[in-house]
């Protein structure tokens, strides 16, 4: 390598090192070369779907808006020649561009040190991949990916398989024609001699056996007629592999240098939705945002965002509001402080807020509470214990796999086999009033605890109370004489016997009754 080739080397690798964010441009230690990572800028409200092609993928296709897209990768290596006669040594890989779009823009970036020769040429390569990119393509909302064979596709893929099955065809001529297709120059010679029906017989000659040489040569000429050709070329076990390599010359337009790096439409998938919103997440956190508690500008990687209302709070004010809540019990008014706003924060936003302490008691109250909602869900009624219990379908035997009470899940005490469930001589359990049949307005541990007291206070109103002869409400007497005043309507009536009194003169009834006044 000449003085100045290395110089010119070393000052493109620092200028580009403090003019991009090592995000962006990354120099390697070991040799003269690097990786270069460029985003591109999308238009508003960019539409991206991913549809495959591979029978053995149950996902048909996704659609989703996008942001951002993952980064377009150049590895990079300059040779010894480089800049004054050599170009760069380069691979182009990209997650979510073909590799038939791939080879165009390796032609591309070509073209542009052909124009340039002899000159340092990383920083146009990045000012094109990051600014035309898209227009060279014709890349415009809405944008389908196209993904084929669930793997990587390189044009190394098709080299390998060329030589893998040529050989299978052939296997005397095994080692020829291996070496044939491992050695770049001469595999493209080889594949020119599909693309030139004209020549093929001699490269035929050459590289098969003599017997095979028709076969093999018709077979590269026209590839809709490989199957066939194929069967006749090969026994039948290699006819698969005979026509792969039949179909190899449709592949050859594929440069080398380009690489479609993903293994799976679900990779893709996932790629292109974790890139987006960790992109996302980076300008948040670089804007400035208004808290409308304490109406302080912050940093957005100070601040809260809720993703379904789009409203932004301070850390600070939310973490005081959270804390709050948390301490009373109301793990489910962990919401928007926004005024009649309903968003609700996320564990995740949760747990980055409040300490390790109070996120614990959050997890097992929203725990707790979601258990309680569970209509096949009852807790043991033992203070000690408290397990939640599944209950079996239609029973109503509840056995704690804690302490192994057994319990009647309809009054929550030992559980009385056969025997009538005094919760359920008023009260229909499945019901959503007392007595009143209805939907299933009361669920899980809540509804059955309002419903047993529900029971028992019509219990206690049955045993303890009476009702007024005039207006039917329930009348309790807890100490006096037996004339009693409703407090509803007013009517005087006797305690014992239930009849209305005169409202003159109401202690007469005792004069000429059987009842007496006190008792």
């Amino acid at each position: 390598m000449s003085r100045e080739n290395q110089e010119a080397q070393e000052d493109e690798l620092l200028a580009l090192s403090s003019i991009y964010p090592e995000d962006e441009f990354r120099r390697t230690d070991t040799s003269p070369g690097g990786e270069i990572q460029v985003c591109l800028e999308l238009p508003p409200n960019f539409r991206i779907s991913v549809k495959c092609n591979s029978a053995s993928n149950t996902m048909e296709s996704f659609e989703n808006t996008v942001s951002f897209l993952p980064p377009i990768v150049l590895d990079f290596e300059f040779p010894p020649g480089y800049p004054s006669t050599t170009c760069p040594i380069f691979t182009l890989s990209c997650k979510w561009l073909s590799p038939e779009q791939l080879t165009l823009m390796c032609q591309r970036l070509d073209d542009l040190w052909e124009a340039n020769r002899g000159s340092v040429i990383l920083f146009a390569w990045m000012q094109f991949l990051k600014e035309e990119t898209l227009e060279y393509l014709n890349i415009k909302s809405p944008y389908e990916v196209q993904f084929i064979n669930n793997g990587t596709h390189t044009f190394m893929e098709v080299e390998e398989e060329a030589s893998l099955c040529i050989a299978a065809a052939a296997p005397e001529d095994e080692a020829s024609l291996c070496n044939a297709a491992a050695a770049p120059e001469k595999y493209a010679s080889l594949c020119n001699a599909a693309a030139a029906p004209e020549k093929e017989a001699g490269l035929c000659n050459a590289a098969a056996a003599p017997e095979k040489e028709s076969g093999l040569c018709i077979a590269a000429a026209a590839p809709e007629e490989e199957a066939s050709l194929c069967n006749a070329a090969a026994a039948p076990e290699k006819e698969a592999s005979l026509c792969i390599a039949a179909a190899a010359p449709e592949e050859e337009a594929v440069d080398r240098r380009a690489i479609q790096d993903v293994q799976s439409v679900y990779d893709l998938i996932r790629h292109i939705l974790d890139f987006d919103e960790s992109q996302q997440k980076k300008c948040f956190d670089s804007k400035q945002f208004l808290c409308n508690i304490c109406f302080s500008e912050k940093l957005g990687c100070e601040c809260t965002y809720f993703k379904d209302c789009n409203h932004v709070y301070c850390d600070i004010c939310l973490r005081d509001y959270f804390e709050i809540q948390i301490r009373d019990g109301q793990v489910h008014a962990l919401n928007c402080p926004e005024p009649e706003c309903t968003s609700v924060a996320t564990p995740a936003q949760v747990k980055k807020l409040v300490g390790e302490e109070l996120f614990v008691r959050y997890d097992r109250l929203l725990l707790k509470s979601t258990l309680e909602m569970m209509t096949d869900v009852v807790y043991c009624p033992r203070l000690s214990c408290q397990t939640p219990v599944m209950q079996e379908p239609g029973g109503t035997m509840g056995i704690c796999t804690s302490c192994q009470y057994a319990f009647c899940t309809l009054c929550m005490m030992t559980y009385h086999g056969v025997s009538k469930c005094k919760a359920s001589e008023s009260m229909d359990p499945t019901s959503g009033e007392p007595d009143e049949p209805g939907p299933k307005r009361n669920r899980g541990k809540i509804g059955r605890l309002r419903k047993l007291r529900e029971w028992e206070s019509k219990t206690w109103i049955t045993e303890n109370c009476k009702k007024c002869p005039r207006c039917d409400a329930n009348i309790q007497k807890d100490s006096g004489c037996n004339k009693m005043a409703c407090g509803k309507c007013g009517q005087y009536f006797c305690w014992i016997c239930m009849k209305c009194l005169s409202e003159t003169n109401p202690y007469s009834h005792y004069i000429n009754s059987a009842c007496t006044q006190m008792s």
